[in-house]
């Protein structure tokens, strides 16, 4: 069997070579990004290396992979070995984002791609002794606990993968490293789903930017209650590297740990007091026996001791922990509903029961609040998943950012919206690098690259048009405003011939830093510049924090209104909240648009840090006012 082992540099590769070392196996390639552990590693098995996983699938013809990497490069990684149909062993978690998991899981289940991931527990004689005790697995558990205490992040860099203390590359600390591995020992030993998480994390220990402790509570429907506690704080030397205990109570049984063995009370029998039973609990010397048993499956055909689905379960408990400990602790509920609508292939995202579009179908998203989180071709997913079926992309460099370097990602972004049946609206970017209304030459010269490159890509993947900003002017001392509008002029002057080379429209937005941004001061200046490819995007939020009056707005924009914006705010503050939580008059603007005969797209821009649930809340309270829908949704 030809096997690749993928991201060499990841701190449990080193586990996985003995057992690689076998009459049945060669060892062809081996690929490292991070060029810490692959040359030596390669050398080890007298195999060709590479610095990109990208060039040896390119080039290596392979019948396993071992894959690791970057958590947040995980998914690019396994979807390219899906669409190669190679079978593989994923390392945990998959990705940093259930949504991702699930997207693989999907992937992978249609091609019909073996891919198994090292929840080494289900291999351990940890399994064997509970089962010893039970008679059977799963059993009837009333409560679970489970301690295992690492060594310091300083560990991670130490083996050369610092990325690891960096949240928005690793995916958090060790609730989503450590702890996911009792979250599906949990799941597998009680063969039950969790109904709701609860938790608290600290990163007081080591003060990084993830957390080094963390203690998470899983309940099931029926009341069986689990508590993971994880962290990175145990003081480790070579020869005692971690702390793991844990006590098992059943309805027979209660089980406790000791220094490698496994105490035992039977309920109904306590004469004979406790017994105790040899267990390995060192958890490194299982990664050998995955490796042996996934190759095996894979030759046999057989299902994996251990997929995706699980997963993607795990990481479906994973998201509400962190999601509990940001509110404080306060529980969150698991539920089936996106797991339950993607086994049926997403048709619960475009129709209901009743064969009409949910509500989420008739409103657009703007994905800035996902661009810390996401890549865009996840992102997009991820909100399809939740029912949402039209976008408005931000450009940001790492959600994705024009380049020539992306043009292998925008096509396959073209690939998803085209399969799904998607539809992107707009593109957007945050305005911070970017002003048409400079009085720098050079400066807007820059920002109209930018724009003309967004032009492009709007083009490229049918959208309607790219958002753009008049500019912005120093608040301290603004220059006169017949030069502002000068400066502004002479960038439409080079941004309209190529919107209209590319049939695509320049929508302006009202923004109150703008010196541009009231609904009069647009009319008189494209009434007199012209309004060949322009079109206006209304935000209701920058609007009132404006001090406009939206309805007042609207009736005087009316038909040059391309689309709007939906979010609330106060007038002490700049806000994009989600509708309902301001002062924005969602119920009197509803009306005015019903007037006027409003039927385009709306678009969602809120910015919180749990946004599923603020969109979710959002149309809600949009539906509550009979929010104008868009024709054909």
């Amino acid at each position: 069997m030809r096997v690749a082992i993928i991201e060499a540099s990841h701190w449990h590769a080193p586990l996985y070579l003995d057992a690689l070392e076998s009459a049945d196996v060669q060892v062809v390639a081996v690929s490292d990004g991070e060029q810490a552990k692959g040359r030596d590693i390669a050398a080890r098995f007298g195999c060709r290396f590479y610095e990109s996983y990208e060039e040896l699938l390119q080039k290596e013809t392979i019948d396993f992979a071992f894959a690791f990497g970057r958590h947040a490069e995980m998914p690019r990684i396994a979807e390219m070995l899906i669409e190669r149909r190679i079978p593989f062993a994923l390392e945990k978690p998959c990705g940093v984002k259930a949504a991702q998991v699930t997207r693989l899981r999907e992937l992978a289940e249609s091609a019909g791609v073996y891919v198994a991931v090292p929840f080494i527990f289900r291999i351990s004689d940890f399994l064997a002794a509970i089962e010893e005790m039970e008679g059977r697995i799963p059993s009837d558990f009333n409560h679970l606990q489970f301690r295992f205490i690492v060594g310091p992040p300083s560990r991670y860099i130490t083996a050369g993968v610092p990325w690891m203390l960096d949240p928005a590359i690793a995916g958090g600390g060790p609730t989503i490293n450590v702890a996911s591995h009792f979250f599906d020992l949990f799941r597998f030993i009680t063969g039950k789903d969790i109904a709701t998480v609860s938790a608290v994390m600290s990163s007081r220990t080591h003060g990084g930017e993830i957390e080094d402790y963390s203690i998470v509570t899983l309940r099931t429907d029926d009341g069986v209650v689990g508590v993971v506690e994880s962290g990175y704080s145990f003081p480790s030397t070579s020869d005692e590297q971690r702390e793991f205990s844990f006590t098992l109570g059943s309805s027979g049984h209660y089980a406790y740990s000791g220094q490698d063995v496994f105490h035992v009370r039977d309920r109904s029998n306590l004469a004979t007091g406790t017994r105790t039973r040899p267990v390995r609990l060192e958890t490194d010397i299982y990664y050998p026996l995955f490796v042996r048993r996934v190759l095996d499956e894979c030759r046999a055909g057989s299902s994996p001791v251990a997929g995706l689905r699980d997963a993607e379960a795990m990481m479906e408990i994973v998201e509400a922990a962190y999601a509990s400990a940001r509110l404080g602790g306060a529980p969150q509920k698991i539920t089936r509903m996106r797991r339950d609508k993607r086994n049926s292939r997403n048709t619960t995202a475009r129709h209901n029961s009743r064969g009409e579009r949910p509500a989420t179908a008739a409103y657009t998203v703007n994905t800035y609040p996902y661009t810390l989180r996401y890549g865009l071709r996840d992102c997009i997913a991820h909100l399809a998943d939740l029912g949402f079926r039209s976008f408005e992309p931000m450009l940001v460099p790492g959600h994705f950012w024009p380049s020539r370097e992306a043009a292998d990602e925008q096509r396959k972004i073209g690939s998803l919206l085209a399969s799904r049946d998607l539809r992107i609206v707009t593109l957007n970017q945050p305005n911070l690098d970017i002003n048409l209304g400079s009085s720098v030459p050079e400066m807007r010269e820059h920002s109209c690259a930018m724009m003309i490159a967004a032009m492009r890509l709007a083009g490229d993947w049918g959208a309607m048009g790219v958002v753009i900003n008049p500019g912005k002017s120093n608040p301290v001392l603004a220059s006169p405003r017949d030069q502002l509008t000068d400066w502004f002029r002479r960038s439409l002057d080079a941004l309209v011939p190529e919107a209209e080379r590319l049939n695509v429209q320049l929508i302006v937005k009202n923004h109150p830093l703008s010196y541009l941004h009231r609904a009069a001061d647009l009319v008189s200046f494209f009434d007199s510049y012209g309004w060949e490819r322009i079109g206006i995007g209304y935000d209701f939020a920058n609007g009132h924090f404006g001090r406009e009056d939206p309805t007042e707005a609207l009736q005087l924009l009316n038909s040059r209104i391309k689309l709007i914006y939906a979010a609330d705010s106060g007038l002490d503050e700049f806000r994009h909240d989600p509708v309902g939580v301001g002062a924005v008059r969602f119920n009197d603007i509803a009306a005015a648009l019903r007037a006027f005969g409003y039927r385009g797209d709306t678009v969602l821009e809120i910015l919180n840090d749990e946004p599923d649930l603020a969109l979710a809340s959002s149309v809600a309270q949009l539906e509550t006012h009979a929010w104008p829908r868009r024709d054909g949704s």
